[in-house]
């Protein structure tokens, strides 16, 4: 495992560069809010795809092991679960916008 003391601030300074001027420009509380969910439905939208392509790597490499075949269908149920969560938390917001901006 990778040193966290030196993993979190360098990933700290990497989100200041890339997405804080992006975040810095926003008029209104919702267009800062539609800038940060921008950022984090592409950082959900990464951690998909590698849970996806992990979850693969496990059922290609578990070779008829039925641990490891076990091991590779949690990660499949915790995928698939991750993929829905990810999914809902944007129609969420969109419903929540709505609600904001409209009154109702």
């Amino acid at each position: 495992l990778p040193n966290i003391n030196l993993l979190l601030p360098l990933s700290l300074l990497i989100f200041g560069i890339l997405f804080l001027p992006n975040m810095a420009s926003a008029q209104t509380i919702t267009a800062l809010a539609g800038n940060l969910l921008s950022i984090v439905n592409v950082v959900v939208s990464a951690a998909v795809v590698i849970f996806w392509l992990v979850t693969g790597f496990l059922f290609l490499s578990a070779q008829g092991d039925p641990a490891k075949l076990t091991k590779a269908k949690q990660a499949l149920i915790y995928s698939i679960v991750g993929t829905a969560v990810a999914f809902l938390s944007g129609t969420a917001w969109l419903i929540i916008k709505n609600a904001i901006l409209t009154g109702a």
